[in-house]
């Protein structure tokens, strides 16, 4: 699947067009927001041949609300989606995730 797919699954999720992907640090930010880049890519090999690639995305939420349930509602709409970490920084709140896709 391609990246903009995923990307509108992120809106429609959210509800909303704060999705960024590798947002530049001069983007303002709305929230609540999903922030999302390319972390990783797993590819699998048979016979010496690549066969099957999957991309890993670092995903994080940024909410101002403590208990939102962005979170919940992205690993219940992804099959390979893992929570990693939740940190507090400059008075938000953000959840780690990856994701293949």
């Amino acid at each position: 699947m391609d990246r903009i797919s995923l990307h509108n699954k992120f809106e429609e999720i959210l509800q909303s067009k704060n999705v960024y992907f590798q947002s530049p640090p001069n983007v303002l930010m709305k929230y609540p927001a999903i922030r999302y880049s390319i972390d990783d890519i797993d590819i699998s090999h048979a016979d010496g041949i690549n066969y099957k690639q999957f991309k890993r995305y670092s995903v994080i939420i940024i909410d101002r609300n403590p208990d939102s349930k962005i979170c919940d509602k992205i690993l219940d709409s992804f099959e390979y989606a893992s929570f990693v970490r939740f940190y507090p920084a400059d008075n938000l709140n953000h959840w780690l995730l990856y994701i293949y896709w």
